[in-house]
């Protein structure tokens, strides 16, 4: 079973917001297909994602330690 693996609203928040900043400041001055702006995107999309998983688990708290166990690896999965 993997183990529980503590979901840091604070530091999520943080990270989220910091993509989203580089996000917007490489928007302005770059093609829509360079490189580093599509990886600067994706870690957006995946800090959005873990944003909306971390609150979907807080309100929905799992059930039972196989749901816990799954939705932790979700989360590291994704590189939390």
């Amino acid at each position: 079973m993997a183990p529980f693996l503590p979901i840091r609203p604070e530091s999520l928040s943080a990270t989220r917001r910091v993509h989203q900043g580089r996000y917007a400041g490489l928007i302005r001055d770059r093609a829509p297909d360079d490189a580093e702006l599509l990886e600067a995107k994706r870690l957006m999309v995946v800090g959005n994602w873990l944003s909306a998983l971390e609150k979907l688990i807080a309100q929905n708290p799992p059930m039972n330690a196989d749901e816990h166990a799954y939705a932790a690896s979700l989360l590291s999965d994704a590189g939390a």
